[in-house]
């Protein structure tokens, strides 16, 4: 019990320490060291290996907290590490057997990192077949298959029994051990096969009938008869020549049989992206909001994990993945930015022991770095690289031309795209930062294209608010995506969607097309449309397909073409979507009409700003005059189930 209570402890101090060491991770650290706890107190007694899974994008910290929680556990020497995502995995995990047999009947860890790409399911779910699949999938289940030890050195002892008997046959004579007749011919037979590997004229003198390199390789094979390499020595050089080539022979049939190993020991995580899951993987784009990203990972679920796996695996293989799956959540914007606060104190550390001065930075470099180096499904890499390029190394080049006594204060500040030094007597030095993202960003800051787009944009952002009865999480008409002039960005607001529901949203993607018409005129729409248009009409498409919010009583299982064309083998599901595009379309219409102070308020807000959150939108429209409650109420509110379901429930008539 005292061990136990001594496990729970150490335990609970690493928690303590990861917790200081990833940020955000507080959550999925407590359900960590909770599923490895079984295997830390009692893994001598385990009958089968404990699986942990760990699943999440890119970059949220997955491989780095089970390789830190190893460190602190002191057990990183019996780890055996396979990347599945390399294209030679299979000959990794094949020279990799060696190590896992020396592990074999051991407690020992072993990760597999981008399990992803070992699927055993085609996208048409058709079996592929890996020689390695059936050992990563025993090893998963029972801990326990079948290993035949290292191939070359099978190879080595099959060569010298060859070699040896070749000596008999030609006349080659031995007694202990040692050869007595026949040695020049022995020396070119053997030395033929590379085998005599001599190191001096005394050991040449010795003569053994086994060349010591040999020797050492065959006694790796029977250690167990033989704890003691001198042990064995004296057993072979008491035999004969034929007498040690038929031992020899024994250990080679020996050796090329299969054994079986053992991990039932064995803790094993399995790591991997699962995009089926975490639609946001996709999403390259670091125009995205990250806390909008966060709150939709959130709503992943053990189930969401269980029908990614089922396009990859197959069900006996998702069954020995077990139960405990670790999801990781995207990261959001607080996140990023305590991150970034951390790596800055942590290079201003180490350049102030090398320069011998203090270093501060205001809020402008954090809002930089977020700017710059945030890619939301991507996680820390490319903000920690960023940081590394545009703060450590610009320091570094600045801190040696600013005069500054021991230990000064320097300050670190950005105006506009310059990073600027300044020690405590006002002088300066500075660098003019390359910023790729706020780059792309500016490109797209001339009159004609920030004109539609701000229409654009404003469309979608007026129809969206009045429709959902709340303002847009995010607006903006400079989009650092190469494909995207700008973009708004709103919650998603039910998970179960009605007809009325999908009315509205496409009423939503339809409105920058409906806002340009209305200011520019239908004659000089730009081909910005249609993307909105695209996804509006597939949207439509498939519900029209599923036969739910359609109407039908009947699931029409056609693959739209493209990007949700219309197809013509069904007429009803046409005239379905044509009837609702255009229903969308006039409600988008007649609220952007209903709505024109808004409209231009918006616009305005927009071209002066050029990025809104909801805080800057509403005091903009306040101070423009518009009463917002009144413009988010003029609209009928969703449906409300519950209210329906009590009224139902309470219904008299009903009753």
């Amino acid at each position: 019990m005292e061990n136990i209570q001594e496990i729970n402890l150490k335990l609970t101090k690493i928690k303590e320490t990861l917790k200081q060491e990833f940020i955000g991770l507080d959550d999925i650290i407590d359900s960590f060291i909770q599923a490895t706890t079984p295997w830390c107190s009692m893994a001598s007694v385990q009958q089968r290996p404990l699986v942990v899974n760990l699943w999440g994008m890119t970059g949220v910290g997955k491989t780095s907290l089970v390789n830190r929680f190893l460190e602190l556990w002191n057990n990183k020497e019996n780890v055996v590490f396979f990347n599945l995502g390399s294209k030679n995995y299979t000959n990794d995990m094949l020279g990799l057997l060696e190590k896992m047999y020396s592990l074999s009947g051991n407690a020992c860890v072993f990760i597999f990192d981008e399990f992803q790409h070992a699927k055993t399911m085609d996208q048409n779910q058709k079996e592929l077949e890996n020689p390695t699949d059936r050992m990563i999938w025993q090893l998963l289940d029972s801990g326990k298959f079948n290993f035949s030890g290292s191939w070359h050195e099978f190879d080595d002892i099959h060569e010298l029994c060859v070699g040896l008997e070749v000596c008999l046959n030609r006349g080659v004579k031995v007694e202990k051990g040692k050869v007595i007749e026949g040695w020049v011919i022995y020396q070119n037979i053997m030395s033929s096969s590379e085998r005599l590997r001599y190191n001096s004229s005394e050991e040449m003198e010795e003569r053994d009938f086994v060349p010591k390199n040999d020797l050492n390789k065959i006694h790796a094979y029977i250690r167990k008869d033989f704890p003691y390499k001198a042990l064995f020595r004296d057993f072979l050089f008491q035999m004969n020549g034929h007498e040690i080539l038929e031992f020899i022979k024994k250990v080679d049939r020996k050796s090329n049989a299969a054994k079986e190993l053992d991990f039932s020991k064995s803790l094993i995580f399995v790591l991997g992206n699962l995009d089926e899951a975490y639609f946001m993987s996709e999403l390259v784009s670091s125009d995205h909001d990250p806390d909008f990203l966060h709150e939709e990972s959130k709503k992943i679920t053990f189930s969401s994990i269980k029908e990614g796996l089922k396009t990859r695996f197959r069900f006996e293989e998702i069954a020995r993945l077990g139960n405990v799956h670790l999801i990781y959540p995207s990261i959001s914007g607080k996140v990023y930015r305590d991150f970034i606060q951390k790596e800055l104190n942590q290079i201003f550390k180490k350049l102030e022991n090398a320069f011998s001065c203090k270093l501060s930075f205001d809020q402008g470099i954090e809002d930089l770095l977020f700017e710059e180096g945030v890619t939301p499904s991507q996680g820390f890499r490319p903000l920690r690289s960023t940081t590394r390029f545009l703060i450590e190394s610009s320091l570094v080049e600045l801190l040696p031309k600013i005069p500054f006594h021991a230990n000064e204060n320097i300050s670190l500040t950005v105006q506009d795209d310059t990073l600027v030094l300044q020690n405590v007597e006002g002088q300066k030095v500075s660098k003019k930062l390359f910023l790729p993202v706020r780059e792309a960003k500016r490109k797209k800051f001339n009159p004609q294209d920030m004109a539609v787009t701000a229409a654009h944009e404003a469309g979608h952002s007026v129809v969206y608010s009045v429709l959902f009865q709340r303002l847009p999480r995010k607006v903006t008409i400079a989009s650092s995506d190469f494909n995207n002039g700008g973009y708004m960005e709103g919650d998603y607001v039910m998970n179960f969607e009605n007809y009325d529901h999908l009315i509205r949203e496409t009423a939503v993607k339809l409105a920058g097309k409906k806002a340009e018409e209305l200011i520019f005129g239908t004659e000089n729409l730009t081909r910005g449309c249609a993307w909105d248009i695209k996804a509006a009409t597939k949207n439509l498409v498939i519900a029209s397909r599923e036969g739910s919010v359609s109407g039908f009583d009947a699931a029409y299982q056609v693959q739209y073409n493209g990007g949700g064309d219309l197809l013509t083998e069904n007429e009803a599901n046409v005239t379905w979507v044509s009837n609702s595009i255009e229903k969308a379309s006039q409600l988008a219409e007649s609220i952007l009409m209903e709505n024109k102070p808004f409209l231009k308020a918006l616009i305005t807000l927009l071209l002066d700003k050029k990025f809104l959150t909801p805080e800057t939108m509403a005091d903009g429209l306040k101070n423009a005059g518009l009463d917002i409650s009144k413009i988010l109420f003029s609209y009928p509110q969703i449906i409300n189930f519950e209210k329906k379901l009590s009224s139902f429930l309470t219904d008299a008539e009903t009753n």
